[in-house]
């Protein structure tokens, strides 16, 4: 999760999650064939959000940093014992709620130039939390992440600064 003191390290540490968190999302894919549509679609999410944070070229990242990212969401699972789709969804709300917390207090002092890119942070999140709790209650929470993804203004990807 970013925490950082300027909006480029924030945004780059923010990329470099959503990088991490597609890899973490198709893995748990392979890992769960039965919520396959589910997790495709978060990691779709995590996709999309990346995307557009690379958009916003608010920062630069080196090809290793984004091999790293990648990396660490193929193993960080290993550390956590997930015995089933209800341990998963269980382990994942309050990170997602502790992240909507940080992301909603760092939109609030966002830099004007770069508040939509903070807002689009805060909605991911909103929906990814939106969707761990409904699933902890038994309901399937697909139909949020498709509403966030077809509603979502999220910014087209062009190519990010890569040293």
């Amino acid at each position: 999760m970013p925490s950082a003191d300027t909006p480029e390290t924030y945004l780059k540490q923010a990329y470099l999650a959503e990088l991490s968190g597609e890899v973490m999302m198709n893995c748990l894919a392979e890992r769960f064939p039965e919520r396959k549509s589910a997790l495709q679609l978060l990691a779709g999410i995590e996709q999309k959000t990346a995307a557009s944070l690379a958009a916003s070229q608010a920062f630069t990242v080196t090809e290793a940093e984004q091999a790293e990212a990648v990396s660490y969401g193929r193993t960080v699972l290993d550390q956590f014992e997930i015995q089933d789709w209800s341990s998963l969804v269980t382990m994942m709300q309050p990170y997602a709620r502790d992240a909507l917390q940080m992301f909603q207090a760092a939109e609030t002092g966002a830099p004007a130039e770069l508040a939509d890119v903070y807002w689009e942070l805060t909605q991911h999140e909103q929906a990814l939390l939106d969707f761990f709790e409904k699933e902890i209650k038994g309901d399937d929470g697909s139909s949020i992440l498709t509403g966030y993804l077809s509603s979502a203004q999220l910014r087209a990807y062009s190519p990010i600064c890569v040293i």
